[in-house]
């Protein structure tokens, strides 16, 4: 079977990469729940909000950026540097 998916097909213009995620996600298991944040359209936001049977959640942020631009940017530390604490 497959997950639910809220709202159950992309509204709007929407970046092929975020169909592409929308697609995959929807084949995830049965009792997974997957919202995809159409309505706040921030970049900074992310894109989907995943849960699996056992209530474990995650955020997802899709990215357009190819691996050659993904190797040459630099990656800022998600909980911050330790060593400019």
């Amino acid at each position: 079977m497959t997950a639910t998916i809220f709202p159950n097909s992309p509204i709007g213009t929407v970046h092929p990469t975020i169909v592409k995620t929308f697609n995959y996600l929807k084949s995830l298991p049965d009792g997974c729940n997957v919202w995809h944040f159409l309505g706040m359209r921030d970049e900074e936001m992310p894109d989907f909000l995943v849960l699996n049977t056992d209530n474990q959640a995650v955020l997802i942020k899709v990215s357009s950026a190819t691996p050659k631009q993904f190797k040459s940017r630099l990656q800022m530390m998600l909980l911050g540097d330790k060593n400019n604490d």
